[in-house]
């Protein structure tokens, strides 16, 4: 029976020690204000509690499609910080927690589920000095000397940020919304100190297109005289264009628009360099619409298309004004750039 006793004893006096332990605490304002003010500290204002937004810039963000598993797929940050005390730590030691809000903890990599297919997230403090803390972590305290309780802050120029990283396949579109994602927490009372909050974000994720004909093409329009060429008729050549896409999802649409120098007499056309007097028109055989040079409104469009696309295209040497034309080459270089959503 004594000994029962005894041990009993033994197992409270070891639990007055620990409440006893010096920790950091939740700042009160009523009782830490005269002590902050007799310090005269000056790293900013005492804060209790408060939140901090992360905002990814963007509501919407393209994915490429060929980003490697592992890689950041976008960065949203907090405001930069103004300086504040945070939290008060007994008797110049205890700990400082940097908690995600999920609990989640013990991942090497710092990359934690988003609940969304593919995408994880890692949450970081950047220090105002460069240095950088991956939550969770856990950051003791301890000083020698001085007043007490000391007063922690958050440094002018610090940040905090929230990577989305690729960790699989993704869907072709999801939302991300982590919602309150983080926290400062004082170890002591174990109360939130600052709280992090993210904006909701949306990832679509783009085909990945090429030109599967060859993306070089030698458009040779033979010999031919001044009877052979108007200003309606002329020399024509097929110009074929064909895009092959990959992905999740095929692209919606597929625009083509056109790089070249504009004819002086026909800024529609092409200026040929060669020949004077003369034109090239590029335009779609089926709607008959012409590509325009240099002309940001002139796109033709596939909507639509699948993975699989073509643009038949037609070139003809044209007359561009009344003069008849002089005998020379036809020498010209333009380049289609395709476009998808």
């Amino acid at each position: 029976m004594k000994k029962i006793l005894y041990a009993a004893l033994l197992a409270a006096s070891l639990f007055q020690a620990q409440t006893a332990m010096a920790e950091c605490r939740k700042i009160n304002l009523d009782t830490d204000t005269t002590e902050w003010v007799d310090q005269n500290l000056s790293a900013g204002p005492l804060v209790p509690y408060s939140e901090r937004q992360v905002s990814f810039g963007q509501a919407i963000i393209d994915v490429d499609p060929g980003l490697a598993v592992g890689e950041t797929i976008v960065t949203g940050m907090t405001p930069t910080e103004a300086g504040s005390y945070i939290v008060a730590c007994e008797d110049m030691a205890g700990t400082i927690r940097y908690d995600l809000a999920s609990g989640d903890a013990g991942e090497p990599s710092g990359v934690y589920p988003t609940g969304i297919q593919g995408v994880g997230y890692r949450f970081i403090y950047t220090r105002a000095s460069g240095s950088q803390v991956v939550f969770p972590s856990i950051n003791p305290y301890t000083q020698v000397g001085g007043r007490t309780p000391a007063f922690i802050s958050l440094v002018a120029g610090a940040s905090f940020s929230v990577d989305l990283v690729k960790t699989g396949d993704m869907l072709s579109q999801s939302t991300v919304a982590l919602g309150p994602v983080a926290k400062i927490v004082a170890g002591g009372d174990g109360q939130t100190t600052v709280l992090f909050n993210a904006d909701p974000v949306t990832l679509r994720v783009l085909p990945h297109c090429w030109v599967a004909s060859d993306s070089a093409m030698f458009v040779d329009f033979g010999p031919f005289g001044p009877k052979d060429v108007s200003p309606l008729r002329g020399p024509t050549k097929p110009v074929t264009i064909s895009v092959a896409c990959d992905g999740p999802t095929a692209p919606n649409t597929i625009s083509a628009s056109l790089t070249a120098t504009p004819d002086t007499d026909q800024p529609s056309y092409i200026k040929n360099s060669g020949a004077t007097n003369l034109a090239i028109r590029l335009r779609d055989i089926g709607s008959q619409n012409v590509l325009r040079p240099q002309d940001s409104t002139s796109t033709l469009t596939q909507t639509s298309p699948g993975f699989n696309a073509t643009f038949n295209l037609e070139a003809t040497v044209l007359r561009v004004n009344s003069l008849t034309p002089m005998p020379g080459l036809i020498d010209a270089q333009a380049v289609v750039t395709l476009s998808f959503l």
